[in-house]
């Protein structure tokens, strides 16, 4: 197996192995599959270690068992290091991304930049907008949708006192599943059907509207 593994594609394997562009905060110890090498990285780090083990026969050249042991345990710790060091890589990575990005930045500020979206400063707005006294209406919607956790998030800036099943009022966001007819006032969200009206638009995307009736 070892002898199918040429020069070149070692080379191209090692590059990518220490590649770090992919790294998320979703997959910082894990390295991604490579993408121009059948080979895996499993298969490069029991090469290093074979290369150390064969490194080390030759520098003693004592062929015992007792030696043979001894250098195996020394392969494989070294290339255990080289492994960890290729984990510590992606903290590192990680780190210098979390710097750049929320270094000297308020809590505002940080939430908008982790999540890729101003989805906070427009649930502000939603605070601001909605009359003292009135509710935002709490959708249903499939949790194994993608917008079921991104919607209770954006509910979770309004709690305690503005979320109820009973609210007047529906905001609609860039990954919300909506439609809006302006001509027969039938608002769709998810799999809920409402008759509203639209009340105020934060930019596009991102609107509240105030229900007239449910359907």
């Amino acid at each position: 197996m070892l002898q199918t593994l040429s020069s070149t594609q070692f080379q191209g394997l090692w590059q990518e192995f220490w590649d770090t562009k992919f790294i998320k905060g979703s997959t910082i110890n894990y390295i991604s599959p490579p993408l121009s090498n059948p080979i895996t990285f499993t298969l490069l780090i029991f090469t290093v270690a074979a290369l150390i083990f064969i490194a080390a026969i030759l520098i003693k050249r004592q062929f015992s068992k007792q030696n043979f042991a001894k250098c195996a345990i020394v392969s494989f710790m070294l290339a255990g290091v080289l492994f960890g060091l290729r984990m510590d890589l992606n903290w590192l990575t990680m780190f210098k991304k979390d710097v750049k990005m929320f270094s000297g930045k308020d809590i505002d500020e940080r939430i908008a930049a982790s999540s890729g979206f101003d989805l906070k400063y427009f649930m502000d707005f939603v605070r601001k907008t909605v009359p003292e006294g009135e509710q935002v209406r709490e959708i249903k919607i499939d949790p194994w949708d993608l917008s079921h956790t991104l919607t209770k998030l954006g509910n979770y800036y309004l709690l305690p006192k503005m979320i109820s099943n009973k609210g007047r009022y529906i905001w609609v966001y860039d990954f919300s599943v909506a439609s809006y007819d302006p001509e027969t006032n039938i608002l769709r969200v998810n799999d809920s059907v409402f008759k509203a009206r639209l009340f105020a638009t934060y930019r596009s995307g991102a609107y509240i509207f105030k229900i007239m009736d449910d359907n």
